[in-house]
């Protein structure tokens, strides 16, 4: 086979590949969507009202904050999660609050605004996911 057809057939199938990569922009290496454990709590996301209740019943809030498609978010919660040690001691002493680091869903602050979960996200300073934030215990 000619040397030119050679070039001509790998520059036909390179742009029968390229197009299908340029639709991937924006997606993590190895990313993979994350089915968070039906235990997490179902929350209206106001925060004031999750650690109240979360008090009454002698718990803490964690917020679990993630992103859509993070293999390290699905990582934990496949790996370090799922350990039944892990599991069984968060169920039975925090209420556990997932939030997307880039999510617009409405969130009511401990100071009683509301804004968006990437508003809330930025304004808590998470920078990478997964990252958790443990409530304190009143007075401390």
């Amino acid at each position: 086979m000619p040397r030119h057809l050679i070039w001509v057939a790998l520059l036909l199938l390179c742009g029968l590949v390229l197009p299908s990569q340029a639709a991937e922009k924006g997606r993590f290496l190895g990313a993979k969507e994350t089915v968070y454990p039906d235990w997490f709590k179902e929350s209206f996301l106001d925060l004031r009202e999750d650690i109240r209740e979360a008090a009454d019943r002698g718990r803490r809030v964690v917020i679990f904050f993630h992103q859509d498609g993070c293999p390290y978010c699905n990582l934990m919660v496949e790996r370090n999660l799922s350990q039944k040690e892990i599991s069984d001691l968060l169920q039975q002493k925090m209420e556990v609050i997932e939030i997307n680091m880039f999510g617009d869903r409405e969130v009511t602050g401990l100071n009683g605004q509301t804004t968006t979960e990437k508003a809330f996200a930025a304004a808590m300073r998470v920078q990478f996911t997964p990252t958790l934030l443990f409530s304190m215990k009143e007075g401390g």
